[in-house]
């Protein structure tokens, strides 16, 4: 338990330093060279899917019930060969296309660069999963947290020496650079010769788990990033740079997601009784949306004190933006609390398929409303993508029975989520007040939960 904790404190707090990163660059730079920033980070996150194919999953799975040498052998052979595949494929397409054009903010060394920076983060994934897999905290905090905040501290330096959106290209390069230090420290194991591999898992085996990963994974990203390149393509730059920093400032919540998380989901997979499952993940679900809410407040405190700033860096709409992808991901704590049913009861192909049909969804809508509305319609096709995948995903866990009392309760708790949002838009209801109402409530609930409550209290005080 203490492992699982520790290990969940320092995810969190790299995710968190990948965020404050981005903010503070979007603070440096002006908007048209942190719209090249955003470009980049988008391609990186969707080249990251293709070249991880699935790799750190089969470290996490496997591991435990194979030899370890095999498995390392194995790994690394399947993601060599798939890399040199996908980068050859990438300057096929590149060469042979008009995707060069659309891109024609970068010259061939960028892409070159973003290319070999995306491999190395898969490579990053992958062995981090490895010591994970291994229980191996030294190794986790080595490969996680010191390279995340040696590459956050070179980025920040040289991008404030240079002004150019170039530093966090080799700065990243410099600092990730750092995670092939373990083909030397696994060298026995994958340039071991074996005549006979560990029949218990075959390669073919380990395909078979993979493969479904590469399409969620790429539908997560493309839900998350797509619509930067789309706005790049449709709009320009200013309007991409615009909309990366309204997105930072409304998706810092799932940090916050991520840290409850940590401490939440072990406990959580150990519970055998459905009805206490269900009224530990309402509790959560009301921590979680009281917490984001008392971020939310944070931001619009942070969206007014530096208001002029913004503007002067040529910013401009960025608080309205900024509602629509926060009370996106607002409503995103929904479809974390039914995807971790949906794990217990083993139905994650639930997860894929409502991921990548909100993918479509979502590109579908940028393409029709970016160039109508803009980053707005960018924002708008997040929100409602996410609302199909929650509804998509609550709807599969059966999360909440129907007969329960508490159905009603996050029924009606949904419902003030997006009551509130549609009265900030449309009635010009201030933000502010919405989010105190939403702490209320969701304050209210938690007192009632661990006063009523036993098993939820128990569960509260072991955390």
């Amino acid at each position: 338990m203490r492992s699982i904790l520790k290990v969940g404190s320092i995810e969190g707090i790299s995710r968190a330093l990948n965020w404050l990163l981005v903010f503070i660059l979007a603070m440096i730079f002006d908007v048209e060279t942190f719209g090249i920033i955003s470009l980049i980070i988008a391609l990186e996150s969707v080249l990251i899917a293709f070249f991880i194919f699935g790799m750190d999953k089969v470290f996490l799975r496997f591991l435990p019930l194979t030899k370890e040498s095999h498995l390392i052998k194995k790994v690394h052979l399947i993601w060599i060969l798939n890399s040199i595949l996908i980068t050859s494929l990438i300057f096929l397409i590149l060469e042979f296309s008009k995707v060069k054009d659309a891109l024609n903010v970068f010259n061939e060394t960028d892409i070159f660069l973003i290319v070999f920076i995306s491999l190395l983060a898969s490579y990053q994934k992958i062995i981090i999963a490895f010591y994970r897999a291994k229980d191996n905290f030294i190794g986790f905090f080595c490969n996680r947290f010191l390279i995340q905040i040696s590459r956050v501290l070179l980025i920040l330096t040289i991008s404030i020496y240079t002004l150019k959106y170039e530093a966090y290209l080799f700065a990243s390069l410099a600092a990730l650079s750092f995670i092939l230090l373990n083909i030397f420290y696994l060298r026995s194991s994958i340039f071991l010769y074996i005549k006979e591999f560990d029949s218990t898992i075959n390669t073919r085996l380990i395909l078979l788990f993979s493969l479904p990963f590469i399409p969620h994974m790429l539908s997560s990203a493309c839900l998350s990033y797509i619509d930067r390149v789309m706005l790049t393509s449709i709009q320009g730059l200013e309007a991409a740079g615009n909309y990366s920093f309204s997105y930072v400032l409304g998706s810092s919540i799932v940090f916050i997601y991520g840290i409850v998380a940590s401490f939440y989901e072990p406990l959580l997979y150990k519970l055998k009784n459905k009805l206490e499952i269900e009224k530990i993940q309402s509790f959560v679900l009301y921590l979680l949306i009281c917490l984001a809410c008392f971020v939310g407040l944070f931001l619009e405190l942070i969206l007014i004190l530096f208001s002029e700033y913004f503007l002067g860096k040529g910013y401009s709409n960025i608080d309205s933006i900024f509602r629509v992808i926060f009370f996106s991901h607002l409503i995103y704590a929904f479809y974390l609390i039914s995807n971790y049913q949906l794990t217990i009861s083993k139905k994650t192909k639930a997860i894929a398929i409502g991921t990548f049909i909100a993918a479509i969804i979502n590109i579908s809508l940028n393409l029709y409303l970016i160039p109508i509305q803009g980053e707005m319609g960018a924002a708008f096709s997040t929100f409602i993508s996410y609302l199909f995948l929650v509804s998509c995903v609550i709807f599969s866990s059966k999360i909440f029975s129907y007969k329960s009392p508490l159905n009603k309760k996050i029924i009606y708790l949904f419902s003030c989520i997006f009551a509130g949002l549609i009265s900030i838009l449309f009635i010009d209801v201030p933000s502010i007040i919405v989010l105190l109402l939403l702490i209320a409530y969701s304050f209210y609930s938690l007192y009632k939960f661990l006063k009523n409550d036993e098993s939820v209290k128990k569960f509260f005080l072991k955390v």
